[in-house]
């Protein structure tokens, strides 16, 4: 098994991924921490984007992507911020 750490933002907010030897994973992580942060009232649907965000990211991450590398984790952070600054 496979276990991944991102701190994302610093150590208050990680996605921690767990891939087997087969392709599949289990994601765990604290998104929705930050959205909650910023907006107190967040809505439904920016849950929702944190949640397919997270997919995406397991996706990738089962299909070997190095979702580790500088720049995979730079990606991360725009969209987390890109859903943080379009739910305000």
């Amino acid at each position: 098994m496979k276990k991944i750490y991102l701190p994302i933002f610093g150590s208050d907010y990680y996605i921690k991924l767990e891939i087997n030897e087969d392709g599949a994973g289990t994601i765990c992580s604290t998104l929705h921490l930050k959205l909650k942060s910023i907006c107190p009232r967040c809505r439904k649907v920016d849950c929702c984007a944190f949640d397919a965000l997270e997919s995406l990211i397991l996706a990738h991450a089962c299909l070997g992507v190095n979702v580790e590398s500088e720049c995979y984790v730079e990606g991360i952070r725009n969209a987390v911020d890109a859903i943080v600054n379009n739910s305000e």
